[in-house]
């Protein structure tokens, strides 16, 4: 990118005087820039520029969006990255979630390079699997059955055991797991 192109984004990403919409999300306000959004993401276009409400408001509440969810996709289209050290699980499954929702592919490719699902608690990845597999989400459906196996293995008379859904537990049930 040459430097007259990255001084227009780090404007259009820093400047407040450029930002022109407000996201209202239950007690918090962000305000980003609507072009920058739409050039992002074909459904920041639709909803900022297509033939919406929205289209037509400087202040845009989103009821049902998850707050952090929708911080961390501003932070990621602003800085090309979003931290999710302090995230708890549940937040990070309302962002991917929300990724795939909205169909925010980069985030989600970014997301899968961060996320490793065996750094996670049993309940973190089978809510995860559950949402994975009814969002066709292969790559993290996998990932979760893998690491879900092991505990499978060793746990099945536990109480752990009780914590997994019944999805899950027929997909477990009907792999070929090696012995240890």
């Amino acid at each position: 990118m040459d430097d007259l192109s990255q001084t227009i984004l780090i404007n259009l990403r820093q400047n407040n005087f450029l930002k022109d919409v407000t996201f209202l999300l239950e007690d918090l306000e962000i305000v980003a820039n609507r072009s920058l959004l739409a050039a992002s993401y074909p459904y920041f276009e639709r909803m900022l520029f297509g033939n919406t409400n929205e289209a037509n408001q400087k202040r845009i509440e989103l009821r049902s969006t998850c707050k952090e969810a929708f911080q961390k996709v501003i932070e990621f289209i602003n800085k090309g990255q979003c931290d999710l050290q302090n995230m708890r699980e549940r937040r990070i499954i309302n962002l991917i979630r929300l990724a795939h929702e909205y169909q925010f592919d980069e985030l989600l490719s970014y997301l899968k390079s961060k996320i490793n699902v065996s750094s996670y608690s049993v309940r973190f990845c089978t809510e995860f699997f559950d949402f994975a597999t009814l969002a066709n989400c292969n790559y993290w459906k996998n990932s979760c059955l893998i690491n879900v196996e092991k505990w499978f293995i060793s746990e099945v008379n536990s109480e752990l055991f009780a914590t997994f859904s019944r999805h899950l537990v027929g997909h477990l049930t009907a792999r070929h797991i090696p012995s240890p």
